[in-house]
């Protein structure tokens, strides 16, 4: 990609509009943070159940890779895909993270961020989330909601995601049966049939403050926080300069 087309995808982010959803709200005491995703390759995928069931194919194996499904190349322009159904998240070899998630009284997925900051340094992270007591647990739920919250960051809209199924798939991997290769999917959540999709951008010192609070140790530093769509043949990488960074992506 040419620094030239780098400069076009940086500057349609900075001049995205933020938007505040009116109906705003989330409560700490229904925001879930045990639910984990992991892929053994590729990229994380999400995506309406009954879709990728019906994914056509001749192979022994859906390439949920590709990059038309990216959802930050989709927004810049640097790909495209007509499905409204499925979207991926670029993340780089083997990976696992968190889902924070808002479920409804019956169970059903309301919300659910997918923190891609955490992508570079989860493993550490969850070693020092394991410790933590039910209290400690509870203040960084709190936190999570102000690095969320419209009113103290940037939310974009980047795409609608339909699940007619109302069963979303989070993730995927794929191992051995036999002689052919199987999907298997991380997480399947039952769900309301659409989503507004939003990245969350937040001041960067601030959200490296709040995560490094969480350990006794450092946990994250400009050296290891993931940056969707970094280049690194041009400086600075990422899409976002200055004291920016995406938190991640919302499905609100």
């Amino acid at each position: 990609m040419s620094s030239d087309d780098f400069l076009i995808y940086r500057q349609k982010i900075k001049n995205s509009m933020g938007e505040n959803p009116k109906d705003y709200s989330i409560d700490i005491k229904n925001l879930e943070t045990s639910t984990i995703i992991y892929s053994n390759s590729g990229p994380f995928i999400f995506s309406d159940k009954k879709f990728v069931d019906d994914f056509p194919s001749d192979k022994d194996t859906v390439d949920y890779a590709d990059d038309e499904i990216e959802i930050f190349k989709q927004f810049v322009g640097a790909s495209k895909t007509d499905s409204p159904n499925i979207f991926s998240l670029t993340h780089g070899g083997a990976m696992t993270s968190l889902l924070y998630t808002v479920m409804t009284s019956d169970k059903i997925l309301k919300h659910m961020f997918i923190p891609t900051f955490c992508f570079g340094f989860f493993d550490i992270f969850e070693q020092s989330f394991n410790k933590m007591k039910i209290k400690e647990k509870n203040d960084f739920k709190k936190s999570i909601e102000k690095f969320i919250n419209p009113k103290n960051n940037k939310w974009i809209f980047l795409r609608d995601l339909k699940i007619p199924s109302k069963k979303l798939v989070a993730s995927s991997r794929q191992y051995l049966e036999g002689e052919m290769f199987k999907d298997e999917w991380t997480q399947i959540l039952k769900s309301k049939e659409e989503f507004k999709v939003y990245a969350v951008v937040s001041k960067k010192s601030e959200l490296i403050k709040m995560y490094n609070s969480l350990g006794s140790g450092e946990l994250c530093s400009e050296d290891n926080i993931h940056e969707p769509y970094q280049n690194i043949t041009y400086e600075p990488s990422g899409l976002l300069v200055g004291d920016l960074t995406f938190h991640g992506v919302i499905l609100y």
